[in-house]
């Protein structure tokens, strides 16, 4: 199949480039997901767990060995915004600042207010708090950080439904759902294609937004990285060295970003009030919803 773009990795970036680059009718694009797509939210499909944002979801988690689930990333449309803890959360205006010319904290607002709207951020009412949050919100005063939410009602409002959803009727917009992208394939140094566990695909673009962990991997399998690394992932020859290919992983400059929940909150908000600087990925408890509580479905 041909494309005008190939985007490999379904997660937040993966939809929200989907959904903007597709808004052109004369792109054809084509987004890939290893796992499954279960239609837009309106149509009532989804797995209970991945939509009810009171607890994280771990029933579409790549498998691991380790037992750090900050680190589990989900295998599902929507990625990690489809089982975190409903967290957005952007840097310090200083960090964008950091990275210079064109990526300013000033030049990226307006992105960071329209992604804000385009995942349903809100921040959650006082009787939507566990006790013990009411406590810390209390006791903490002027100095207390409540984490803005994307949710709606209790709904995790992940990047499928806030991006994909409004794009899913475009004809140039394809989604292949429990498909593996393996590697990019090449002509010389030009990527022209995929190669997928459904089969190759040629593109004249091909995007890599598998994560921090699953983009550098398919490079590397692609032949593009270093030698020895290119060697060790499956023995495929290089193509393209760099050196920068699968070290130094970090997160992406989208922002804000519906961080995983690694960190107590509790922990985090000490931090602050004693003078730490804040962590560039979010923090978050795992709900800030009464559990006790029945899930409040978005309308439809």
């Amino acid at each position: 199949m041909q494309f005008n773009v190939v985007i490999i990795g379904g997660g937040t970036a993966g939809c929200v480039l989907a959904s903007r680059l597709s808004e052109d009718p004369g792109q054809a694009v084509c987004l890939v997901e290893a796992g499954p797509d279960y239609g837009p939210y309106a149509g009532g499909g989804w797995p209970e767990d991945m939509v009810d944002g009171r607890q994280l979801a771990f029933s579409h988690s790549w498998e691991t060995d380790r037992e750090d689930r900050s680190q589990l990333r989900a295998r599902i449309l929507g990625g990690c915004s489809g089982h975190n803890a409903c967290v957005v959360l952007e840097g310090a205006p200083a960090d964008y600042d950091a990275w210079g010319p064109g990526w300013t904290y000033r030049e990226l607002e307006p992105y960071l207010r329209r992604a804000e709207r385009q995942l349903r951020t809100r921040r959650p009412t006082d009787d939507e708090l566990l006790p013990w949050g009411s406590a810390f919100l209390q006791a903490g005063g002027d100095a207390s950080i409540v984490n803005p939410l994307n949710a709606v009602g209790s709904v995790r409002w992940n990047a499928a439904f806030a991006y994909l959803d409004p794009a899913r009727n475009r004809p140039n917009l394809a989604i292949l759902a429990d498909t593996l992208g393996d590697r990019v394939l090449l002509d010389g140094e030009r990527a022209v294609g995929v190669a997928t566990s459904a089969g190759e695909l040629t593109a004249d673009t091909v995007m890599l937004t598998a994560s921090s962990y699953g983009s550098p991997a398919i490079l590397l399998r692609s032949g593009i990285g270093r030698i020895r690394d290119c060697r060790s992932a499956r023995g495929w020859p290089t193509t393209s060295e760099s050196v920068r290919a699968g070290s130094q992983p970090s997160c992406s400059r989208t922002r804000p970003r519906a961080s995983r929940a690694s960190i107590p909150s509790s922990w985090a908000r000490s931090r602050l009030r004693s003078g730490a600087r804040p962590a560039r990925r979010g923090s978050a408890t795992s709900s800030c919803f009464p559990r006790s509580s029945r899930a409040s479905r978005a309308t439809r």
